[in-house]
């Protein structure tokens, strides 16, 4: 055999090796694909959106029980508490998508030992019902390996245990449970709230909403602003804690939380009798304490009834404790325009009454008989005090020795509905609107009212004012 025959042969053979090795590794390959891709049995055997409750228990005795209420899900042990709808469902959407890359026969106890599995580090169960009635799904959670994957074994098929992704061991095991716990503060505020006391240090507010709208009695009683308390309590309802802290602490002193330097209660519609603080027993409070450190903007606080502190940043707590000047109306009146049938305006030189007709406006100035008068001012002066918004608002007694003007509004039945004292500041020209509440509505020169008779095209000192 000559050298180059021989070389052919040896080429040959190292060939065949290597299309030999690259098959095996294939086939190797695609046989691990098609484990990895195969969901360990839970799959569909969840309905998530049928649980009644999910406990899970820890090896080291620590349990958790959740279960769903009319009022969403609410955690029963070891202490009631809200529960995030959303981080519960993932957490049985993680149990569900568990991939298997392996499983063994554990049917000898030594073997579930070595693997975690006997004792397990912790049990998780599902609880729903169906037609059947109740049904429940186990999943033991037992050693963690290499390379992200932990076993698990299901409580109907004690004898095999599945290598599985570790994505629920972390959940369960290496995360802080709080973090299924309901972050939101008062996620019920909204339409059916019909009270609300804000109490910040030596100043409280307390509104109640009536059947024309939303009222302050404290700390002045006034009109309030429907639109701006609607939406207030939309940010609170959205009002998240910064996490968890403390679980049941000895004593809330060193949070500053038994003599709390804010207090916000909302009581519903639902809740029945009221307690020392003005609000029913029922409704929901929470608390503001202490800093949490020198130079830091976030408190302690606490929802009231809760066994946990909580951490509020700066953003919460100002959506918490509001200013009382920023939920009044800015009106000059709360009256309907349309609802006017008659102006009255006192002045230092006249009075002048004026008076809806027909389809048009009559006034009267003294004694005279009724003149006609031109429909645009007397719309100006209504839309000016029912409409228009001021643009600062102080919480402070009239200044009688500016007085410029009252005006009393009178309904269709000849009684009055309302009356406004008019201030004007001689030297910045500014208008300050009050409606008999100490509330005054600052507006700028320029919102110029018509209030003289030379105003509505009548004999009269235009200089008046």
């Amino acid at each position: 055999m000559t050298a180059g025959a021989g070389l052919r042969i040896i080429l040959v053979w190292c060939l065949a090796i290597l299309v030999s090795v690259v098959w095996w590794v294939n086939r190797e390959t695609q046989d691990v694909a098609e484990r990895v891709r195969e969901t360990y049995p839970l799959g569909d055997s969840i309905p998530l959106d049928r649980l009644t409750e999910v406990e899970i228990i820890h090896a080291d005795g620590r349990v958790f029980r959740m279960v769903s209420t009319t009022d969403g899900w609410q955690q029963t042990e070891p202490f009631p508490v809200g529960i995030d709808t959303f981080s519960l469902r993932e957490l049985g959407s993680t149990a569900q998508g568990l991939v298997r890359v392996d499983s063994i026969d554990i049917s000898d106890p030594e073997s579930a030992g070595r693997l975690g599995l006997d004792p397990a580090a912790a049990i998780i169960t599902w609880t729903w019902e169906d037609a059947e009635g109740t049904q429940t799904q186990s999943v033991q959670l037992g050693n963690r390996t290499l390379a992200g994957r932990a076993w698990v074994r299901l409580a109907d098929d004690p004898e095999q245990a599945a290598l599985v992704d570790a994505d629920l061991h972390v959940k369960v095991l290496e995360t802080d449970m709080r973090y299924l716990r309901n972050r939101m503060l008062a996620p019920n505020a909204g339409t059916e709230t019909d009270q609300i006391v804000v109490e910040a240090g030596t100043e409280r507010m307390e509104l109640r909403r009536t059947d024309s709208g939303w009222e302050l009695l404290e700390p002045v009683r006034t009109r309030g602003d429907d639109s701006a308390i609607s939406d207030w309590l939309s940010r609170i309802s959205r009002a998240r804690a910064s996490g968890f802290l403390h679980d049941e602490p000895e004593s809330l002193e060193r949070f500053g939380l038994a003599d709390p330097i804010g207090v916000l209660a909302l009581r519903n519609r639902s809740a029945e009798g009221a307690g020392e603080a003005g609000v029913s027993a029922e409704a929901r409070v929470i608390l503001l304490g202490d800093p949490i450190g020198v130079g830091s903007p976030d408190r302690y606080g606490l929802i009231d009834g809760a066994p946990t502190v909580i951490r509020l940043d700066g953003e919460t707590q100002q959506v918490l404790v509001p200013s009382a000047a920023t939920l009044i109306d800015a009106t000059g009146s709360g009256v309907v325009r349309e609802d006017i049938a008659g102006i009255e305006i006192q002045t230092a030189g006249e009075a002048l009454s004026i008076e809806r007709e027909f389809d048009g406006w009559q006034a009267y100035l003294g004694q005279d008989e009724p003149v006609e008068i031109a429909r645009d001012p007397v719309e100006q002066l209504m839309k000016q005090l029912t409409n228009s918004r001021a643009g600062e608002i102080l919480l402070a007694p009239f200044p009688s020795a500016l007085q410029h003007a009252i005006v009393i509004l009178y309904g269709f039945d000849g009684s009055p509905i309302d009356t406004v004292r008019i201030a004007l500041d001689p030297e910045g020209g500014n208008w300050a609107l009050e409606n008999g509440d100490d509330v005054l509505r600052i507006f700028p020169a320029s919102f110029e009212l018509p209030l003289t008779a030379a105003d509505f095209g009548l004999l009269g000192d235009s200089d008046a004012r």
